[in-house]
């Protein structure tokens, strides 16, 4: 199979056309910036990539910052580099310094094949180069890739957060509880043996397991439960930890 090149394909495009539009706008579509300065290139991007994607232009990197002010936030930024008023590395820069796109991945396109200026660009943080003329097959790959490896990244960054929160979550409400069992330990007049029992009760632990755990007999345990019982009247296990601990 004979892969398309815009260096191919381009050509039969009229460089005279109107000046390129965005594509037309689908919610369900992920967004992408291109920003070319060449009309026809731009319109041969837009027309390839419209399919699947909502396509956003710009025909130089200030013009770019202009649209991203008004446009939703992409998921991606293609930017040839050589361009009018600012160029691709100043606009990967202000990009960098502005928190709400700081962000987002960049690709270069690009017509200087040199080792410099690809270590130039992916020093300041393009994330891939792609040399004119380029696969168009090329280029949607590594859209795609991109686009799914950033989709994970979000996903797993949000999974942290949900942990994050439901542990702190459960820090706090075991605090609290243990606040409240402490809080009630004082009021009943408690000794730290009778806390131990009521904690292993609370657990689920039988009296005898108590017993062992402790390594007293099963019949002191049973009077320590007595003494609990009557100082803090109550008559069953239920009963004594939801006194003890409320219903938090």
């Amino acid at each position: 199979m004979v892969q398309q090149t815009y260096s191919t394909i381009a050509p039969n495009i009229n460089p005279t056309m109107a000046k390129a539009f965005d594509s037309s706008y689908s919610i369900n579509k992920p967004c992408l910036l291109v920003v070319e300065d060449q009309n026809d290139l731009l319109h041969y991007l837009v027309g390839e990539l419209r399919g699947n994607y909502n396509v956003f232009v710009a025909d130089n990197g200030l013009a770019a910052l202009e649209r991203l002010e008004s446009m939703p936030v992409p998921e991606l930024i293609i930017s040839d580099i050589m361009m009018d008023k600012m160029d691709g590395y100043e606009l990967l820069e202000k990009t960098l310094a502005d928190e709400r796109f700081g962000y987002i991945p960049f690709i270069f396109l690009t017509a200087k094949d040199t080792t410099e200026e690809k270590i130039a660009g992916l020093d300041l943080g393009a994330l891939d180069f792609i040399t004119k003329p380029f696969s168009i097959d090329e280029l949607k790959m590594k859209i795609k890739t991109i686009i799914n490896q950033k989709t994970r990244i979000s996903e797993a960054a949000i999974r942290d957060i949900k942990k994050q929160f439901a542990d702190t979550y459960s820090l706090n409400n075991k605090k609290k509880k243990e606040d409240i069992f402490n809080a009630n330990a004082l009021k009943y007049n408690l000794t730290v043996r009778e806390k131990e029992i009521i904690s292993y009760i609370r657990n689920g632990s039988k009296y005898e397991e108590i017993a062992d755990m402790l390594h007293i007999s099963d019949h002191t345990v049973n009077r320590h439960v007595q003494n609990i019982y009557k100082k803090t009247d109550s008559t069953t296990k239920i009963g004594l930890i939801d006194k003890m601990y409320g219903n938090v």
